[in-house]
């Protein structure tokens, strides 16, 4: 994508969703310092583990964590990129 590297660097906004443990988040903001970053999920269970790996790793100021179902989110801020991570399962028989 044409510019996102510039935009990221700048200190973009950047909101991932459906965040998990926050491997992504701790990836964003250790490439990334000038970016603030939120990290939603719907289950508090990995945001907890997220927030310790923030934590470990020394990005947790550049990042917010947020329990909400997507279905549920009310975003009131704008942001200027929201990275997709998407994990393929292979099932057998399909």
């Amino acid at each position: 994508m044409a510019g996102l590297a510039d935009k990221l660097a700048n200190g973009a906004s950047v909101a991932d969703l459906a965040c998990g443990v926050g491997i992504g988040l701790v990836k964003l903001a250790a490439s990334y310092p000038n970016c603030s970053i939120v990290g939603v999920d719907g289950d508090a269970y990995p945001l907890e583990l997220a927030r310790e790996l923030l934590s470990k790793e020394g990005v947790q100021d550049r990042t917010t964590l947020v329990v909400s179902p997507l279905e549920e989110l009310n975003v009131s801020d704008e942001y200027d990129v929201s990275p997709q991570q998407h994990f393929h399962a292979r099932v057998p028989g399909y």
